[in-house]
C-alpha cells in the first residue's frame, strides 16, 4: 500500500475505534487490526474489518 494512503486509513481506523457511536465488537476488530498493521496477521485481520464494515460505509 502506498505510505500515505496507508496513513489515511489507519487515521480512519483510529476514528472509527474512537467514535461514541462505535459498539464494542466493531472496536475490538479495529484495534485488533492496528496491532496486525507491519505484520505476518496484517492482511487477515483487514479482511475481517473489511467484512464487518462493508455496505455501512458512507461517502463523505
Amino acid at each position: 500500500m502506498i505510505p500515505l494512503v496507508k496513513e489515511e486509513v489507519l487515521n480512519k481506523v483510529k476514528e472509527v475505534m474512537d467514535a461514541s457511536s462505535c459498539y464494542e465488537g466493531l472496536k475490538t476488530i479495529c484495534g485488533d487490526y492496528l496491532k496486525a498493521v507491519g505484520t505476518e496477521k496484517e492482511k487477515a485481520a483487514a479482511d475481517v474489518l473489511k467484512k464487518r464494515t462493508e455496505g455501512r460505509r458512507k461517502l463523505h
